[in-house]
């Protein structure tokens, strides 16, 4: 399937599931439990069966601070590659009304 036409089918799915949805908290608190469930878990696993409930606490919170972060780096990269595609557009354009063609770009002249 094509990558757009399944992103579009996704979104559709996604809106119309939560415009029905009333409380949006509770709709997801057995999402949330169970991903610190799986940090806490994991935590465990990496520290040991020596390590206190505060150790695999602490643990998991830093996996949880870097999950965001990892979430942070990508939505920046993203931005950050929109900006340049639309810069390249926006740069394109001026060339094309300015009449350049193909082989004065790749010329890099003007």
């Amino acid at each position: 399937m094509d990558p757009e036409v399944a992103h579009q089918r996704a979104q559709i799915a996604a809106n119309t599931r939560w415009a029905g949805e009333t409380d949006r908290t509770a709709a997801t608190a057995g999402l949330r439990a169970g991903f610190f469930a799986k940090l806490h878990r994991e935590a465990r696993e990496r520290l040991g069966p020596n390590a206190t409930d505060e150790q695999v606490a602490k643990a998991a919170d830093s996996a949880l601070k870097a999950h965001y972060a990892r979430m942070r780096l990508r939505s920046l990269q993203a931005r950050r590659r929109a900006a340049d595609e639309r810069r390249q557009a926006m740069a394109d354009a001026v060339l094309s009304e300015s009449g350049a063609d193909e082989s004065e770009r790749a010329d890099g002249a003007a």
